[in-house]
């Protein structure tokens, strides 16, 4: 495996963040340092997942 690419895993999780217009700052947050709008892009990226 390539050493400068991510694990798969890792770049899955990049994918959503960029899917649902997340920034890989969003990561580490709790909750409630989330706005309204990013808790329902979460949501929806947690969704897609499910269904993938």
């Amino acid at each position: 495996m390539n050493a400068l690419m991510p694990p798969p895993k890792e770049r899955r999780i990049g994918e959503l963040l960029d899917l649902v217009e997340l920034g890989a700052h969003h990561i580490g947050r709790f909750p409630a340092k989330l706005s309204g709008g990013q808790k329902q892009r979460v949501s929806s990226g947690r969704l897609r997942q499910s269904r993938t």
